[in-house]
C-alpha cells in the first residue's frame, strides 16, 4: 500500500518538475522536460499503472496516455511555432465602441510553449478518447462472443466503458420469476428485490421477462437477454412465463343444501403463450424460441391485473368460481350414497367433479384472459371432505329406512300368508263372505302370533299391506271393522305392553265388526 502511494507521489513530483522545466526554460533546454514527462509516465504505465486495483487501473491508464500524447504534441507544436512564429494584430477599429479612450492599433506574438499546450491538451484528450473507444469497439464483439444472453452492441459498448471505468454499479439476475441475484456497489443487499436506482446491467434468464419504469414513464417490456439500465430506473413487474401451479385448502365451502365442506383445490395458470411465435413483438430466447409471449399480453398483465397482480389472479381466481359452483349442487348432486350390508358408503361423484372443474375453467378462460394476459390451464378438485356429523345422520336415515323394510316385509309376509289361508278356504268349499271373514281373523291371529300389537310399525305395514288388497265394497268393510279392533288392540298394548292369548268370534253370518270381535282371554 505505501509503495503504491509512493509511487503516485513520485509520478506527480516528476510530472510538476517536468512542467516546470518547460515553462521556464529557455530553447532548446525546455525539451528536457516534456522528455521527461513522456520517459516517466511510459515506466509508470508498464510498470506501475499493472499493479493497481482494477477499480483504478483503466482510469490511471486514461491518464496516462492522455499525459503522453499531450507531451508529445506539445513537444511538436512548440518546435513548428518557434519555426513559424504567428503575431496576432488587433487594429483600432475593433475598440471603436469605446469613443472616450484612444486605443492604437497592437501586435500581439504568440506564446509558442503557452498556446502548445493548450492545443495539445486538447488534441491529447480526444485522441486518447478516441483511442479507447476504438478499443471499447473491438472488445463489444468479443464480450457479446462471450454472453450466453442476448445483448445489443451498443449495450456491450456502455457494459465495458461502465466496468472499464468502475461505472457498473451492480447486476440483477432475474431467474424463476423473481430477482434471484443481486451484486454491485450501491446496490442495498438481497432484501432490495424490485428496484434499481442506480444504472446497471439486468440478465434476463429463458422462461422470464420483465417491465422497466423510470418515474412515471414506462421505459421498455423486455424478454431473455441483458438489459442496461439507465440512473433512477427501476423494475416494475417480474414474469415467469413457466406454467405455474397452487394448491388451495378452502373451508366452509357451502352446498346449495347449506352443508360446509372442506376442500382442496389445485390451480394451474400462465402468462398467456403467442398464438404466433413468429411475430415482430413477441419476446422470446433467440436459440431455441421458448416461452413466446407478446408485448401486449405482458403489458395487460402488469397494469389490469388488480392489486395481487396477474400471480395473484391466477392463483385466487378459481376459488370463488368454485364456491359458486358448488354453492349450486346439493350433496347429492357431488356425492354418491349408497349401502353395502347395512354400512353406509359415501364416495365422490367423478363426473359431477369433472364437469365443474371444467365449467371453472372456462368461465374464467371466457372473458377474463381479454384484459389480463393469464390463463388457467387446469382446476383439479383434489380432495372433498364433509362433516363427520353427515354420515352419522346418513347412517341413522339408513338404519331406519332398514328397519322400515324390514317392517313391510313382515307385514306382506303376514298378509300374504293370510290370504293363503283364506283363498284354501274357498278351494274347500267355504263361502266367499266366510272365507274373507277368515282372512281377517287370520291376520289378527298372526299379530298376536308375533307378539306384534305392541310394534306400532309393524302394525301399520299390515295395514298398509292389506288396504293395496282390497277389491270390494265388503272386503273394504270388514278391513275398517278389523282396522278398529287393532286400534284397540295397539292402545291397550302401548299401556300394558303385553298382550294375552285370546280368540275371536264372529257373529252368525261369518262377517267380523268392530262391535261383535271379542278379545277373550284364555
Amino acid at each position: 500500500m505505501f509503495s503504491k502511494l509512493l509511487s503516485t507521489i513520485i509520478i506527480f513530483s516528476i510530472t510538476f518538475i517536468g512542467l516546470i522545466i518547460f515553462l521556464i526554460f529557455i530553447h532548446p533546454y525546455w525539451v528536457l522536460g516534456t522528455a521527461l514527462i513522456v520517459f516517466a509516465w511510459i515506466i509508470y504505465l508498464l510498470f506501475f499503472i499493472p499493479y493497481k486495483s482494477t477499480t483504478t487501473r483503466a482510469r490511471w491508464t486514461f491518464w496516462a496516455c492522455f499525459t503522453i500524447i499531450t507531451a508529445t504534441v506539445t513537444t511538436y507544436l512548440v518546435l513548428l511555432l518557434l519555426a513559424n512564429p504567428i503575431t496576432i494584430n488587433i487594429p483600432a477599429e475593433a475598440f471603436s465602441f469605446l469613443e472616450f479612450i484612444e486605443v492604437k492599433p497592437t501586435t500581439y506574438e504568440v506564446n509558442p510553449k503557452v498556446t502548445s499546450l493548450i492545443v495539445a491538451s486538447i488534441i491529447g484528450f480526444i485522441t486518447t478518447f478516441a483511442l479507447f473507444v476504438l478499443v471499447g469497439y473491438l472488445s463489444s464483439f468479443y464480450i457479446l462472443a462471450l454472453h450466453e444472453e442476448e445483448m445489443s452492441f451498443w449495450d456491450a459498448l456502455k457494459s465495458f466503458f461502465s466496468l472499464l471505468f468502475n461505472k457498473q454499479l451492480g447486476w440483477l439476475l432475474v431467474e424463476e420469476g423473481k430477482v434471484k441475484d443481486i451484486k454491485g456497489k450501491g446496490v442495498k443487499g438481497k432484501g432490495f428485490p424490485y428496484k434499481w436506482l442506480n444504472q446497471g446491467k439486468i440478465t434476463i434468464k429463458a422462461g422470464n421477462a420483465i417491465v422497466t419504469e423510470k418515474g412515471a414513464k414506462i421505459t421498455g417490456i423486455h424478454g431473455p437477454g441483458v438489459v442496461i439500465t439507465s440512473s433512477g430506473e427501476s423494475i416494475r413487474e417480474v414474469f415467469d412465463l413457466r406454467p405455474q401451479n397452487v394448491t388451495h385448502e378452502l373451508k366452509d365451502v357451502i352446498t346449495h343444501d347449506k352443508i360446509p365442506l372442506k376442500i382442496v383445490l389445485g390451480v394451474g395458470y400462465r402468462i398467456t403463450p403467442a398464438a404466433n411465435p413468429n411475430l415482430p413483438n413477441v419476446l422470446k430466447e433467440k436459440n431455441l424460441g421458448v416461452y413466446p409471449v407478446e408485448k401486449q399480453t405482458l403489458q395487460r398483465a402488469a397494469f389490469n391485473s388488480g392489486a395481487g397482480g396477474w400471480k395473484g389472479f391466477g392463483e385466487n381466481v378459481a376459488v370463488g368460481h368454485l364456491r359458486d359452483q358448488i354453492m349450486a349442487h346439493r350433496f347429492d348432486d357431488i356425492f354418491v350414497i349408497s349401502d353395502y350390508d347395512d354400512d353406509i358408503s359415501i364416495r365422490v361423484d367423478e363426473r359431477q367433479i369433472k364437469k365443474i372443474e371444467n365449467s371453472i375453467k372456462n368461465a374464467i378462460n371466457s372473458f377474463d384472459d381479454k384484459n389480463l394476459g393469464v390463463i388457467i390451464t387446469s382446476v383439479d378438485i383434489k380432495e372433498i371432505h364433509f362433516p363427520e356429523k353427515i354420515r352419522e345422520k346418513l347412517t341413522t336415515e339408513l338404519t331406519t329406512l332398514v328397519e322400515e323394510r324390514i317392517k313391510q316385509t313382515q307385514a306382506k309376509y303376514i298378509v300374504t300368508e293370510a290370504r293363503a289361508r283364506a283363498q284354501a278356504r274357498i278351494l274347500s268349499g267355504q263361502g266367499e263372505a266366510e272365507a274373507r271373514a277368515a282372512f281377517f281373523r287370520e291376520v289378527l291371529q298372526e299379530l298376536k302370533k308375533e307378539d306384534a300389537f305392541d310394534d306400532i310399525e309393524l302394525v301399520n305395514s299390515v295395514l298398509k299391506q292389506m288396504s293395496s288388497t282390497m277389491v270390494d265394497i265388503e272386503e273394504l268393510r270388514t278391513f275398517v271393522r278389523s282396522t278398529g279392533y287393532m286400534e284397540r288392540s295397539v292402545g291397550h298394548a302401548v299401556y300394558k305392553r303385553h298382550l294375552g292369548e285370546g280368540q275371536m268370534e264372529t257373529n252368525g253370518n261369518g262377517h267380523t265388526n268392530g262391535s261383535d270381535i271379542e278379545f277373550v282371554p284364555n
